[in-house]
């Protein structure tokens, strides 16, 4: 019976997923995974011999430099899937193991189950 009980125990909490926190909680939890979510408020681009090519850098919360986190997102299939290109002002979340490299507070998403959006962008008026 102890044996069932810590099964279904660690059933639960597998399937209850990482935590989910602010952006501006995101730095406090470096090495850790972690499902962020904020407003994507800016989108940049970048090229990369590592990390499979195109990159796209999607700032929470804040502009860049002062952004608290950025999801990564690698490949181009990713890109097109979510349509970032009209991401701004989205809410999203980003799941993944929090870095930091120069201030830089990140996670890398090159997989479709490491990022949802709970709301499109706000339709032109």
């Amino acid at each position: 019976m102890l044996a069932l009980s810590i099964i279904v125990a660690v059933a639960v909490v597998h399937a209850a997923g990482p935590p989910t926190i602010t952006a501006d909680q995101a730095r406090a939890n470096v090495g850790k995974r972690v499902t962020v979510c904020g407003e994507i408020v800016s989108v940049g681009r970048a090229l990369s011999k590592r990390q499979g090519g195109k990159q796209v850098f999607l700032h929470f919360d804040k502009e860049p430099p002062g952004s608290p986190f950025v999801a990564i997102v690698i490949g181009y299939d990713l890109e097109t899937y979510w349509h970032l290109d009209r991401a701004v002002h989205r809410k999203a979340c980003a799941t993944g193991y929090i870095k930091i490299r120069e201030d830089l507070v990140y996670t890398v998403i090159d997989a479709l189950n490491q990022m949802t959006f709970t709301e499109d962008a706000p339709t032109p008026h």
